[in-house]
């Protein structure tokens, strides 16, 4: 089970705190991570993962205002009633591809105006429409998945390579907003 949602702007970006963990390739989620409720949607649900897009805002140069999209794993949204190893795998890989679509966020930002929020109406409905794209894919994945270990390695070897793919895009501290391309 997923949650995830779109976040307001804001200014400070955090790694890590008692609520957010910003996705980063070098650090893992752990079952320490989930430390909601259980608040299982189907009986057979083991863990939920709460995830949210926060978008950076600031202006350049120019006076104007760049954006740039932030994945987070939310603790407090993030739940578990056991400890199994695969299905912390099976979690991780929700959050590597809401990651995956952040970069593509980011990617169509970059590709319109670098960043440069101008147009509002693009930057809405392209955020609106990867974020409904982001969830379909989170349902097939939970579709295919379930209980079949073999399909989820076929997922998580896809989804590798397609955050492989858009490297350029992955977020890092001394990355600028408009240096995606």
């Amino acid at each position: 089970m997923i949650h995830i949602g779109l976040a307001s702007f804001g200014q400070e970006i955090i790694q890590e705190n008692d609520s957010l963990i910003l996705w980063n390739k070098n650090r893992p989620l752990t079952w320490d991570d989930f430390k909601g409720p259980p608040t299982p949607v189907r009986t057979h649900n083991r863990a939920g993962t709460g995830m949210t897009i926060q978008y950076i805002s600031m202006k350049n140069i120019y006076g104007q205002v760049e954006i740039n999209p932030l994945c987070y794993f939310q603790k407090c949204r993030s739940w578990t009633n056991t400890n199994d190893s695969k299905t912390l795998e099976h979690e991780q890989l929700h959050f590597d591809i809401q990651e995956l679509y952040t970069r593509k966020l980011r990617k169509l930002y970059s590709e319109y105006g670098g960043g440069n929020f101008n147009d509002e109406d693009f930057y809405t409905s392209t955020s609106d429409s990867i974020y409904n794209l982001c969830q379909s894919i989170q349902e097939k994945y939970d579709y295919e998945v379930l209980v079949n270990y073999p399909r989820f390695l076929e997922w998580k070897s896809r989804i590798s390579e397609e955050l492989d793919e858009l490297k350029e895009y992955e977020y890092t501290k001394d990355k600028s907003l408009t240096k995606f391309k």
